[in-house]
């Protein structure tokens, strides 16, 4: 889930390189953190499963690895995105090297992890758990589209609050400097009339 979540952002952090639109870079981060927790709880869980399957907690192997970099990728990200939105956006960018990596580093290597039980060839699980293992994706996946469309709606809302409070406070500004000079218009006219 964090692979294709990261592909996502990419293709966001691109376009708003491209165009400078903050739809784009509220996208990006938005993905940024929603991949940065997926790829945490994936090194966690992986974790607590390989201490039963291989004796011990973590395995420097190729695909652990290249999961473990994407985890920092993400929070490179997320750190630049406080210094500088386009290098957190290049970042990303550059990050999608670290995916095909993540994909094919089971058959690049001689690694601890199994080669892909899922290709267009066909599958080597057996039906009873393909079908709770793409049942899982699929609700993931739901999940993670309506979490990202909810985030990216709140900071499109927030965004549009944060514009609307500076127009309100710009226009209160221009009234009361509006009522300030006919005040003092006011005061001047006043002046101006010879006492009797």
């Amino acid at each position: 889930m964090s692979i294709v979540i990261y592909i996502a952002t990419a293709i966001n952090s691109f376009l708003f390189l491209l165009t400078k639109h903050p739809l784009f870079l509220r996208s990006s981060g938005t993905g940024t953190e929603i991949g940065a927790f997926f790829t945490f709880f994936t090194l966690v869980t992986g974790v607590f499963w390989g201490k039963p399957m291989w004796g011990t907690f973590w395995v420097w192997d190729a695909r652990l690895t290249s999961v473990l970099i994407l985890f920092f990728i993400y929070l490179g990200a997320l750190c630049f995105q406080k210094l500088s939105v386009e290098l957190a956006s290049i970042l990303i960018c550059v990050g999608l090297i670290d995916i095909p990596i993540i994909k094919f580093s089971v058959n690049w290597w001689n690694t601890l992890h199994q080669p892909g039980s899922i290709s267009r060839s066909g599958t080597s699980i057996h039906v009873s758990m393909l079908i709770p293992i793409l049942s899982n994706f699929a609700n993931f996946l739901l999940f993670t589209c309506i979490f990202f469309v909810l985030e990216t709606r709140l900071l499109i809302l927030s965004f549009l609050e944060s514009s609307l409070t500076e127009e309100i406070e710009a226009r209160e500004g221009a009234c009361a400097l509006v009522h300030s000079e006919q005040g003092l218009n006011k005061v001047q006219l006043k002046l101006d009339r010879p006492t009797r």
